[in-house]
């Protein structure tokens, strides 16, 4: 039965069901996990140890493996914690965890702490128990190596060979990691026949060599260590949401920090400011010239007195402070079961009323949304069939010096 025939109810009851037999299965797999390395059977098979059983005849990635057999030596050790995986108040990463921390004297308080928490949640109660020494400042330098792939290209006139098998020269720099064999694109590549050919022909084409190697280079970068406070934690969380729009998915803390100190010295910088200075000067000389007066004023008497209205979709940066800080920065959007989402990532301010249906640019009339639950008030109201894929009558939260109100 195809799952597009189930009504949304049925979907997600099912979904919930399959989630209770999934916890279900997995303390069952962690009880036999248990019981196999009792018996020393991963020995009996040729195994050295219970992670190479898991990995290699389970076929577990080697990170799950780790969590499900630490997971089950703390439910050995604590048999309380199969309830809670029963109940689904933990599961077997918050259980791996704190698996490291847990004795028979602070078991009963470190696992009524960490029921019904996330991850990160629980990472921070364990740091509790395991303080480190603070890390001091430091920057070292290093060399990262990267690979430079060549495409070798023969000197071959076309005329002995197909130009087919001729291809341009091409470089293609990769990081260590991430090492590209083929070069040349495959569109651009001959035929099999015809490429075993040209590869015949360039062997034995006298004075040319084909091998060309990757060749290694070094990048020097720097590696910054140290320790920041919550708060600083925080202000790093709050910069990422209100700059999303300008982070590629995914940033990294390299390119997070870049933006940050490239929009503090666009700022501070003197030599920043001076420019803009110069720049707004000569706007306004050019602006003020005789010859463009002149033309404005041949405009201005052509056009009607009255000036061209407003964009209505424009908000104003005032009124979208205020939506800001009235929905506290975060997602407003309430689900069917009154749940909200509270979301601080990808915020747009929507019109509760489109303004494709008269809605106005008030702050009655707009709320912070994020950009899925957008697009998603926009397909109910709108339609699916948005030109383009573009929602309308929304507007992107961090750019509060646009016009024309960026939609997602």
């Amino acid at each position: 039965m195809s799952l597009r025939s189930f009504s949304d109810k049925k979907l997600l009851s099912r979904t919930h069901r399959l989630v209770r037999c999934e916890r279900m299965c997995m303390v069952r797999v962690l009880s036999h996990l248990n019981e196999i390395e009792e018996r020393k059977l991963h020995f009996e098979l040729g195994y050295r140890s219970m992670l190479h059983f898991c990995v290699e005849a389970l076929g577990y990635a080697r990170s799950s493996a780790g969590r499900r057999i630490t997971a089950a030596r703390c439910m050995k050790r604590f048999p309380e914690v199969r309830a809670m995986l029963d109940a689904g108040e933990v599961n077997v990463v918050t259980i791996a965890c704190v698996a490291g921390i847990l004795t028979p004297d602070n078991s009963k308080e470190v696992l009524k702490q960490i029921r019904g928490r996330t991850q990160e949640e629980v990472e921070a109660i364990v740091a509790c128990y395991r303080p480190r020494e603070a890390v001091r400042d430091r920057v070292r330098e290093v060399l990262v190596p990267r690979l430079v792939v060549v495409a070798a290209v023969p000197t071959i006139s076309a005329q002995t060979v197909g130009a087919s098998c001729v291809p341009a020269a091409a470089a293609q720099t990769v990081g260590a990691s991430c090492v590209s064999a083929a070069v040349v694109p495959e569109a651009m590549q001959a035929p099999a026949g015809e490429q075993s050919h040209c590869e015949t022909e360039c062997k034995d084409s006298p004075g040319e060599s084909t091998d060309n190697p990757p060749q290694t280079e070094f990048e020097r970068r720097a590696v910054l260590e140290f320790s920041v406070s919550k708060a600083f934690m925080g202000k790093l969380g709050r910069f990422r949401s209100l700059m999303w729009h300008r982070l590629p998915a995914n940033a990294t803390l390299e390119q997070v920090f870049e933006l940050l100190l490239d929009r503090t010295l666009q700022r501070e910088d003197p030599v920043a400011r001076r420019e803009r200075r110069q720049k707004r000067e000569d706007r306004r000389q050019t602006n003020s010239s005789p010859a463009r007066r002149q033309s404005h004023c041949e405009t201005e008497c052509k056009d009607s007195p009255s000036r061209e209205p407003r964009n209505p979709r424009h908000i104003p940066a005032r009124v979208r402070d205020e939506v800001f800080v009235r929905d506290k920065g975060r997602c407003a959007f309430v689900g069917s079961t009154g749940r909200k989402c509270g979301s601080t990532s990808g915020l747009q301010v929507d019109h509760v009323i489109p303004v494709a249906r008269g809605g106005g640019a008030t702050p009655s009339n707009l709320r912070l949304l994020c950009a899925w639950h957008n697009r998603l008030e926009a397909e109910r109201l709108l339609g699916k069939c948005i030109p383009g894929g573009r929602v309308l009558a929304a507007t992107a939260w961090a750019s509060p010096g646009r016009a024309q109100s960026q939609r997602e």
